[in-house]
């Protein structure tokens, strides 16, 4: 039970499965994400990492996983 993060310093296209999907994604840094968000003008507001909720990892046993790593970063930013 582990949630690789190879060659996390190397930017740029990547394949993976989501939800029994094949998908692309665009990784990127958290350095990379936040510094354009502010040199594009941007001055942030609020960042957040949100989880599952305790009714939902009631629900679904499996979203317990989810609280072992960040999936999702969120950045409130105004121009």
């Amino acid at each position: 039970m582990h949630w690789p993060v190879d060659d996390y310093q190397e930017e740029g296209i990547r394949q993976t499965n989501f939800l029994g999907h094949n998908v692309i994604k665009y990784h990127r840094t958290v350095a990379n994400i936040i510094n354009t968000v502010i040199e594009s003008g941007f001055s942030i507001q609020q960042i957040s990492e949100p989880k599952p909720s305790e009714e939902i990892i009631e629900k679904y046993a499996e979203m317990k996983d989810e609280l072992r790593r960040p999936i999702f970063i969120m950045i409130s930013a105004v121009k």
